[in-house]
């Protein structure tokens, strides 16, 4: 287990949560031998007195999701806190445009059969979740298979839940990933330009496949320049620097980096990293990153409309 000081009850996992999720998982015996360190940040982990006392992950297969190492250690066992893992992973779910989930158990039949999913033959399970790491080697025979359908309209808790959605739809229709947020954000503003999105391809995998800033998250600041960026020298930039600086706290909080290199753990400026994302499926990983950031663009400019000359005739620096 982990001290981490005061957090939020139940977050994204960081890279460094790594040994403490495998703690839990041994703790349990569950599965996680396949858990590579590119994988943590599918992850999410609940904290209880700066400790990690419960995990779950979610994977991303042509439109369904996995529901995967939902584990409680004992001492936190009936206080909740599975449900909210689970319910956590399902939000998630939504946000990615994921229509159903599916969960693989040997011991936890009643508990996801209560949450209303209902047991299904393995057979049945979509291709592409049939041929994954945890169907074919992780997940004993012996596993019951379980799905759970998704409501086709999110709940309005989750924000901005459509323009996520899209993003992660041009991203899987060839977009790369600052291109597809700005464009599934510019969408949402009615502000599709000639110049959108072919203005942040440069920004794409991690600048240009240096390494550098995450191309969903430059992707979210062009998005926010384009909605309240602006327009004159006379006009303030307060309302731009706001929001930008809040999606990029918030980002690094969720996933625990903000560069392409970290985020992945490998370089995909290099042919080793390139196949090295292919083959690890990395490309779902970054879809929770587009969706995510198309998400925060537009929630951190609700409400705000972009400053005009004559409201306003001197800078803001």
């Amino acid at each position: 287990m982990r001290k981490e000081g005061d957090e939020s009850r139940i977050r994204t996992a960081k890279a460094s949560d790594r040994p403490f999720i495998l703690a839990v998982l041994q703790r349990m015996e569950l599965p996680h031998g396949d858990l590579m360190p590119s994988m943590v940040s599918r992850f999410s982990v609940c904290i209880e007195d700066g400790d990690v006392v419960g995990v779950i992950g979610l994977e991303a297969y042509d439109g369904v999701g996995l529901i995967r190492s939902l584990a409680v250690v004992p001492t936190s066992q009936g206080v909740d806190v599975g449900a909210e893992l689970l319910a956590t992973a399902e939000a998630q779910a939504q946000a990615l445009g994921l229509r159903r989930v599916y969960a693989l158990t040997t011991t936890a039949q009643a508990y996801f059969e209560r949450r209303d999913y209902r047991v299904v033959r393995r057979s049945h399970l979509p291709t592409a979740l049939r041929a994954s790491t945890q169907v074919r080697t992780v997940c004993p025979k012996s596993a019951v298979c379980l799905a759970k359908d998704l409501p086709a309209v999110p709940p309005p808790s989750v924000l901005s839940l459509d323009v996520g959605r899209r993003a992660v739809e041009h991203f899987d229709a060839g977009f790369l990933c600052a291109e597809a947020v700005l464009l599934a954000a510019a969408e949402s503003f009615g502000e599709v330009e000639d110049t959108i999105p072919r203005l942040a391809t440069g920004f794409c995998s991690g600048v240009a496949r240096t390494g550098g800033q995450c191309g969903a998250l430059s992707g979210a600041i062009m998005a926010i320049g384009l909605r309240v960026g602006r327009r004159s020298p006379h006009e303030p930039v307060n309302p731009a620097y706001a929001a930008v600086r809040e999606v990029l706290a918030s980002f690094e909080t969720t996933f625990g980096a903000m560069s392409c290199r970290a985020l992945l753990a490998y370089d995909i400026g290099t042919e080793a990293g390139r196949a090295a994302y292919a083959q690890r499926g990395l490309h779902t990983q970054c879809q929770q990153y587009v969706a995510w950031a198309a998400r925060s663009a537009v929630s951190a400019t609700v409400g705000t409309v972009a400053p005009r000359t004559d409201e306003r005739r001197h800078r803001d620096r």
